[in-house]
């Protein structure tokens, strides 16, 4: 191969002034059972639940089967994208008023996932695997709790305006499928799965 770094063209300006994606002030891997405690500061001393529904976020849009099919996917590993979490440390971004003691996490992005994840974990839906059966977090042992794929939590300081800048970012650029357009996916796999 042997290029050389020094001879590659430099980056267009005007294309450097648009990578301004938020930086993560920490990144981690939450294990399922540890997010619930985390979200809703069970066992924490001084510690507020995560705002799962701030005042730009849609609140609760997935159904019940939208939440079971979801876990199924994650938890037998299938790639989700990361949560983001804004944690307040900077005072510039702290809401007027409020204390570091009182500042919730805030959830702006990833809402959906997280209540799916935690309705799970309290046995309010089963996840729904691939073939149609379901798991509930109960059925399953210590040992498969332990091996269940983590939650990537992605946690930024950014102000009010760059959070609903960054949300937009987020959740506008996509088109959701409409049912007939899952339907005819669906037809086409089982005209697969029923050959031979």
């Amino acid at each position: 191969m042997g290029s050389d770094v020094k001879n590659r063209p430099e980056v267009d300006s005007t294309l450097r002034s648009y990578q301004d994606w938020p930086l993560p002030t920490g990144q981690l891997d939450f294990p399922l059972d540890f997010l619930l405690e985390e979200v809703q500061a069970i066992g924490r001393k001084n510690k507020v639940p995560w705002d799962l529904n701030p005042d730009y976020q849609r609140g609760l849009v997935w159904t019940d089967s939208q939440a079971s099919r979801f876990i199924g996917h994650l938890i037998t590993g299938g790639p989700v994208p990361p949560i983001y979490i804004q944690r307040y440390e900077t005072d510039e971004n702290l809401p007027e008023g409020v204390s570091w003691l009182d500042a919730a996490a805030e959830v702006i992005d990833g809402q959906q996932r997280i209540r799916a994840t935690l309705r799970w974990l309290e046995g309010v839906i089963p996840a729904e695997m691939d073939d149609g059966k379901t798991i509930w977090f109960h059925e399953l042992s210590k040992r498969e709790v332990r091996r269940l794929p983590p939650i990537h939590v992605s946690f930024v300081d950014l102000s009010r305006e760059e959070r609903l800048r960054f949300y937009l970012r987020l959740n506008s650029g996509g088109t959701i499928h409409t049912k007939e357009e899952i339907q005819r996916v669906q037809g086409m796999l089982s005209a697969e799965e029923n050959k031979g």
